[in-house]
């Protein structure tokens, strides 16, 4: 069966547990329990076949990534979805060795509140190669401030294997989502 998204070869990442929040500009879609992320990687994707045949309900948009990286997809994406009749939400590419205000920037500048239905969700796949302190009170701080613009907590979007490495058995209070991959 070919998948509605496009290039074919790419893995679709559910997010199980996502949380939903009161509508902005869009309705939530509750159809279906699973959802997708999308970035540039999957190039153009055809989003009326999604909504029809992709049994999903939601998606999460990759928008920015560290400190200046904005996908170049990212608005056709977001526009595409709501109009296949998806519950939308945007994602940050976490980047532990970049400035986190310079971070908080790109994405609160990208990101608009009102085009949201779903919380935030920043995606977290490495430590930079900065100390563990660092990365645990940076990463603190940056979920904080996301909050207070968002007004909305995010969710943590990451692997088991990163989760242990960073945080050992002292987890922080952050809402976290182990990511699981299917084919």
């Amino acid at each position: 069966m070919n998948s509605p998204l496009a290039p074919k070869n790419n893995a679709q990442r559910i997010i199980p547990g996502v949380l939903f929040v009161r509508p902005t500009s869009g309705q939530i879609n509750a159809r279906y329990r699973e959802g997708i992320d999308v970035s540039r990687y999957q190039g153009y994707i055809d989003w009326n076949r999604v909504g029809a045949e992709g049994g999903i309900s939601y998606v999460y948009i990759k928008a920015t990534e560290g400190s200046a990286l904005v996908d170049p997809y990212y608005a056709t994406n977001l526009y595409g979805a709501r109009q296949a009749g998806l519950s939308v939400g945007s994602y940050h590419f976490y980047r532990p060795q970049i400035d986190i205000y310079e971070q908080l920037a790109n994405m609160t500048t990208i990101v608009q509140k009102h085009e949201q239905d779903l919380v935030p969700l920043i995606d977290i796949e490495t430590t930079g190669g900065v100390s563990h302190d660092k990365f645990v009170s940076d990463l603190q701080v940056f979920v904080e401030r996301v909050t207070a613009f968002y007004g909305r907590r995010p969710l943590l979007y990451t692997y088991q294997k990163l989760l242990q490495q960073a945080f050992g058995r002292h987890l922080p209070r952050l809402p976290m989502d182990d990511r699981q991959i299917s084919s």
